[in-house]
């Protein structure tokens, strides 16, 4: 089942490597887990999934998200 998310949102995660599965809430398109939203689409996460993606940042132990459909679910769609 996907979720709607505004064209807008879609268009800046345009460079998206895995496609936007993130959409899909089914067991085999797990999302990196959200510990805390900063500032403006920044998510720290718990945990990365194992992969190569360009929104990924890691700094020391952190983990920083900046993709900006992650972000839209994590504050839209309380999808954690």
């Amino acid at each position: 089942m996907s979720v709607s998310i505004p064209e807008e949102i879609l268009e800046q995660a345009g460079d998206c490597s895995f496609g936007q599965r993130c959409r899909h809430r089914s067991k085999g398109h797990p999302k990196c887990r959200v510990v805390e939203a900063d500032g403006e689409k920044v998510l720290y996460l718990k945990q990365a999934r194992e992969g190569s993606c360009v929104y990924l940042t890691k700094f020391g132990h952190a983990h920083i998200c900046r993709c900006p459909v992650h972000f839209y679910l994590y504050n839209h769609k309380g999808r954690r």
